[in-house]
Formats: C-alpha cells, structure tokens, sequence
C-alpha cells in the first residue's frame, strides 16, 4: 500500500486562467480581438474566443457541487479559490495530501487549441505567449517545487512552435502540450514532417509531450441538437482519444525514429495499453503495415518503451502493472474538475494501491513522475491523524 510518507505527484492538473490573462498581456491593439470575459444575459459569466461563447461552469467544479450536484457555477466566485490562486491551491494541495501539481490550460483547451478560434496566426502565438507567461513567470514561481507547467504552442506554425520551445525552457517548463489530434486545429497530422523538428527542439530542451483527452475540441452537442446523446457517453469513451493518438505516433517517425523520446497521454488511464500494443503488431505483421520497413523495433515494442500515461481510478490498470510496465504508470488528481477527488484525492489512490507492495506503490504514486518532470525530493508537512 502506499507509505504513510509518501504524498503522490499529478501529472494532470489545470489552472483557471484569470478574466484578465489575455487583455491585460496582449497588445492593446487587440484588446478587442483577445480572448477575454463576457457577461450572460442570466447573469453570469462566460469566455469569448472569436466567435466562441463558453461558460466559465464548462466541467469545473465549485464548493457547493458536493451538496447540490446538479447547482453548476456560473461565475467566477462560485468556482473552486485554487483554480486561479496559487497561493490558495497549495492551502488544497496540503488538504488533498497531495505533493505536486501539473498545470494544463484549461479555458483554452487543454492544448491551446481553442486560440484558433481567434481567427489569426499572430493573434494565437501572442495568446500563447502572454499564457506561457503567465503560467511560468507568476503562477508556478509561488512554488516551483510543487506547482509545475507545461507550455501550450501556436500549433499551425512550425516555426513559432520551435521559437516558443526554445524560449519557455528557460522559463521552468517541464513539457510542452500537444493536441491528441492536431488536424482539427489546422495544424498538420504527426505523419507530416513539420512536426519533427518541433519535437526535436523539444528533446534538445529536455521537454516531455504531454497528450491530454478531448484536446482536439470536444464536441458537445445542445439537447436540442441532432448529434445530442448523453455526455456520459462520451465520458466513458474518453481514452479512445489518447489509443487513437497513440497508434498514430507509434507508426510515425515521431517515435521509431527518436528511441529516446517519451509520450504521456493524460486522463486516459493505462489498461488499454497492452490490448493496443496486440493490435499494433497485428497491424503489421498481418496487413503490412507502413512500419513494417522503416522500423527496426515492433511497434509493441515502440509503444510499451516510449509511452506514458495517467490514471485517477484504473483498478484493472492497476491489477495488470507488471503487464504494462510499472515504469509507465503515472498519477492525477484533475484538480479542479468536476470528475476530480478533491479533498479526498490521496485517500483514494491509498485504496487503490491497498494491495500493492509499498516500492511499487510509491513508484506509481510519485517516483515514476518526479524522475520524468525533473523534480527533487520533497518532505511533506505533518498531518494531525
């Protein structure tokens, strides 16, 4: 089970980006133009991209959910205070007993991908810039040891990727994020070669991609809408995205051609892993496949070496760990989305590892993260029992 000392690492976290991240970092020439907050005819509040509303509840949790479950926030007092605070979201980190938290965008898209809806190459790296700043320079420095970023992209410009790589590496970025899919975003598939040297610039800076669910756009449909059927659905069929994003690098020369290189998928859990790593050699040695030539590994091989991935509730991932290889496994609180275990994160992952040696417990629960994000040590405070 897991150590009484040991205080686990999420590797999936995301920040609530202020009302003001963008208007008040972007030139003023396009103070009309950035992402910025908006009130609601119900009188709430609500993000504008272009000519994209989105509410400020969109799976966000809040204080009274745990009371009212179907109460949803509607402004940004109502939200969880760590979301946007730093200072507040270690006072929840303490709560939860949990050591570090890895942020990703959140209102953005979890890969910068909404900032296409700004209509403009510059306008989305300027975007991306003022939230690189932000993250790097104001919200982790609270707490480098404990408050981690990764950097989003301007995912349609090779050039600006490589520029933005090399420039928020110095920042304290400890990975960059890439959608699961970036041809929605107008970006070129990872089979093309303009991604190559984007993550190459990523590994010379010692930069992990991280790939998180629904990072392509989530397509939730209006009950009013044809395509309508149950978010549950959707839900329950999230870490198809991550399997699809997998089988995608694992025969690109993204993975077979950079051994070295490392992919974690977050919010997607790990059980699937050894049905694809099956799949994936079928792929070849029945039909083929591309691979087949070009590669001097099986693309099992590829994807059990180079792959990573993040689970909050995986009790079938968890009874295969030796199958998939406990080197793999990473953990996530998802603070502070609704499907989050605020405050009870630790205590639950303690049940989940109740019949896990103490090692492999603590090798999943922290180890495996603070090697792959470059973090030292860390003494958690006393708890009062």
């Amino acid at each position: 089970m897991l150590p009484n000392d040991c205080w686990p690492v999420s590797v999936n976290d995301h920040i609530v980006e202020p009302k003001t991240l963008w208007t008040a970092r972007m030139a003023k020439r396009d103070a009309d133009l950035a992402p910025r907050v908006i009130e609601t005819d119900d009188g709430g509040e609500a993000w504008q991209f272009g000519d994209e509303i989105l509410p400020v509840s969109f799976i966000l949790a809040s204080p009274h959910l745990r009371t009212d479950p179907k109460r949803r926030s509607t402004r940004f007092e109502h939200l969880l205070p760590g979301g946007e605070d730093p200072k507040a979201r270690l006072v929840a980190m303490d709560q939860d007993q949990v050591a570090v938290h890895t942020m990703n965008s959140q209102v953005c898209g979890f890969a910068g991908e909404r900032l296409r809806k700004l209509g403009d190459k510059r306008l989305w790296a300027d975007a991306v810039r003022a939230y690189n700043d932000y993250l790097l320079k104001e919200f982790c420095t609270v707490a480098p040891e404990r408050l981690v970023g990764l950097a989003l992209l301007p995912l349609t410009d090779p050039d600006g990727m490589v520029k933005e790589i090399e420039r928020v590496a110095p920042l304290g970025a400890r990975g960059i994020s890439l959608p699961h899919d970036p041809v929605p975003s107008g970006a070129d598939s990872y089979f093309k070669e303009s991604w190559v040297r984007v993550l190459d610039a990523a590994d010379a800076a010692g930069l992990p991609v991280f790939i998180h669910i629904g990072s392509s756009g989530v397509p939730w449909a209006l009950p009013d809408s044809p395509a309508w059927k149950p978010p549950g659905t959707m839900v329950a069929l999230a870490n198809l995205d991550v399997m699809i994003a997998a089988s995608d690098l694992t025969f690109s020369p993204l993975l077979y051609d950079r051994p070295k290189r490392r992919v974690i998928f977050q919010e997607g859990n790990l059980s699937w892993m050894p049905y694809l790593e099956e799949r994936v050699d079928f792929a070849v040695n029945k039909l083929r496949g591309d691979l087949a030539p070009k590669a001097n590994r099986p693309p099992s091989q590829i994807m059990h070496e180079q792959t990573m991935a993040s689970f909050l509730r995986d009790p079938v991932g968890i009874a295969m760990r030796h199958q998939i290889g406990l080197d793999r496994f990473l953990w996530q609180a998802d603070y502070p989305h609704i499907d989050g275990l605020f405050p009870d994160s630790r205590k639950e992952l303690v049940k989940q590892l109740q019949d896990v040696p103490d090692a492999e417990a603590r090798q999943i629960a922290e180890g495996n993260a603070r090697k792959l994000l470059r973090l030292g040590a860390w003494t958690p405070p006393k708890v009062a029992a």
